[in-house]
């Protein structure tokens, strides 16, 4: 008999926990925004005068900073560097 007040509120407990779990994945089913799509760049620096830009070259010896600061400037935001051996790679992104 003396249980009965420990067991109703485990039983009060475990139905709201239950009634906010159903609650909270309905919410998440119907109002879910469309996931994101992005668009991907890569430059990559071959030594101090020669920059490939999704694998062409670009012309004109551009510096590899420089470029990278164009694309900032048209909205691309750097994600990862690493180094490949006979200079950097750069992977960019920004939102379709």
């Amino acid at each position: 008999m003396r249980n009965r007040p420990y067991l109703s509120l485990v039983g009060v407990s475990l139905l709201v926990i239950f009634l906010s779990l159903a609650l909270w994945t309905k919410q998440g089913q119907g109002g879910s925004a469309p996931r994101q799509t992005w668009e991907i760049k890569v430059l990559a620096g071959l030594g101090p005068t020669r920059v490939l830009e999704d694998g062409q070259e670009l012309p004109g010896s551009p510096q590899l900073l420089s470029r990278a600061n164009a694309l900032g400037v048209q909205g691309w935001e750097l994600v990862s560097v690493a180094w490949h051996g006979s200079g950097y790679a750069l992977w960019f992104k920004r939102p379709k």
